[in-house]
């Protein structure tokens, strides 16, 4: 099955800010970016379109496509819980250092961990998969596109290791 990821484009907050699944505003360069991003997918087709229930997310798919894109929570960005909306400096909970240490096992307090939202992404991949689709565009969350590119096989320490850009392209054969 081939998909194709974009991350949403830049967020209005500042740096640092820990937004996760929290529905925040693009950035008043929405509309460049918006544009940069649908000439990189020019000429393709895709006959099914998901996105994150997230504005940052369902607007760009509206703009990259002419179909009503399917919002899916499943392709939500990881819950932060109790950190959502906080500067990481300003996060006083213990649990911050616990989280990390190990985000792929810990969760964030009153949110959810690396692999839990592997699990959310994973059921939605399985979902498309038994429903025989394929050339599916999916606009969501740079976590997402993490969690498909350890499902298509990338070494889980390469994952890590590479920053996803507002705006990414990822195509994969899963």
């Amino acid at each position: 099955m081939k998909i194709t990821l974009v991350r949403h484009t830049s967020v209005a907050l500042p740096p640092g800010v820990c937004y996760g699944k929290s529905d925040v505003a693009t950035a008043p360069t929405f509309p460049e970016e918006a544009a940069a991003v649908k000439k990189k997918l020019q000429g393709q087709f895709f006959p099914y379109v998901y996105c994150s229930p997230s504005t940052r997310c369902r607007k760009l798919a509206e703009i990259l496509t002419s179909m009503e894109p399917v919002c899916d929570s499943r392709l939500m960005e990881m819950d932060f819980g109790e950190w959502e909306g906080k500067y990481y400096d300003d996060i006083t909970d213990p649990r911050l250092q616990e989280w990390y240490a190990d985000y792929v096992h810990v969760r964030a307090t009153g949110g959810e961990s690396f692999l839990d939202q592997q699990a959310r992404f994973s059921d939605f991949i399985a979902d498309l998969k038994a429903l025989g689709k394929n050339d599916v565009l999916i606009v969501t969350h740079a976590g997402i596109l993490m969690q498909a590119q350890i499902l298509a096989g990338v070494p889980e320490e390469e994952v890590f290791r590479r920053k996803i850009s507002f705006g990414e392209i990822l195509s994969l054969d899963l």
